[in-house]
C-alpha cells in the first residue's frame, strides 16, 4: 500500500495514571485477572501536566461510549472547523447526523480517509458514507501517498483527540479503544499544521 501514515503521541504526567488505569482495566476484563491499579499507576511529573488531558476508553456495552460521546461533543460544538483523519468511516447515526448539521451549520468540516483497501469490505462501507456525508456539504478527502491509518479529529484550533479508535461503529461501540482527548492551542495547532500536510496529499 506505500507509505503507511499514522499519527502517536507520547504522555508524560497524571495522564498517565489513566492510560495505566485503562490498560489494567480492559487487560482484567479480557483474562478474568483483575489487579489493583494503583500499584501500577505511578506516573513520573512531566510537561503535559500543564495541559488538561482526558484519557477515554470504550468497548463491549450500550454504558461504555466514552469515545463515542466524545466525538459527538467536538463535532457538536465546533464553531469554525472540525477536521478528522480516519481509516475507516463508518460513522453510525449519531455521528454522521452530527457531522451532517455541523456543515449545513458553516462549520468547515473535512474528512481524510485512505484512497487504497486494507480491509475491502470496511473501505466500501466508507465510500457509500461518503457519498452521503458530500450531500451533506461535509468535504471527505482520500489519501493518496500510501495508507493512512491516523486516527485524529483537531476542533477550532483548541482541542484534539488521537488515539486508536476509527469513526466507525465497531471502534465505537465493539472494540477496546483508548483515545486521549487534549485542550490545547499549541497541540492544535501542530495537528491542523499535519492535517493541512496531509491534505496536500
Amino acid at each position: 500500500r506505500g507509505n503507511w501514515r499514522d499519527t502517536h503521541i507520547m504522555i508524560t504526567g497524571e495522564a498517565v495514571r489513566e492510560l495505566n488505569r485503562a490498560f489494567l482495566t480492559h487487560w482484567g476484563q479480557c483474562t478474568g485477572k483483575f489487579m489493583d491499579w494503583h500499584n501500577f499507576a505511578y506516573a513520573p511529573p512531566g510537561e503535559m501536566d500543564s495541559i488538561p488531558v482526558q484519557i477515554a476508553t470504550s468497548g463491549p456495552g450500550r454504558d461504555f461510549r466514552a469515545v463515542a460521546n466524545g466525538y459527538f461533543h467536538m463535532i457538536a460544538s465546533a464553531r469554525k472547523r472540525i477536521w478528522i483523519t480516519t481509516p475507516y468511516l463508518v460513522p453510525g447515526t449519531s455521528i454522521s447526523t452530527a457531522l451532517a448539521v455541523a456543515a449545513k451549520s458553516g462549520v468547515d468540516v473535512r474528512i481524510i480517509i485512505p484512497s487504497k483497501a486494507d480491509h475491502t469490505l470496511v473501505f466500501w462501507a466508507s465510500q457509500f458514507n461518503t457519498d452521503q456525508l458530500l450531500q451533506s456539504g461535509v468535504r471527505v478527502f482520500s489519501y493518496q501517498d500510501g495508507f493512512i491509518h491516523a486516527k485524529t479529529a483537531v476542533m477550532d484550533g483548541e482541542v484534539v483527540s488521537v488515539g486508536t479508535t476509527n469513526l466507525d461503529i465497531r471502534s465505537l461501540e465493539v472494540n477496546y479503544e483508548v483515545q486521549a482527548f487534549i485542550r490545547s492551542r499549541k497541540v492544535a495547532g501542530e495537528f491542523e499544521k499535519a492535517f493541512l500536510d496531509d491534505l496536500e496529499k
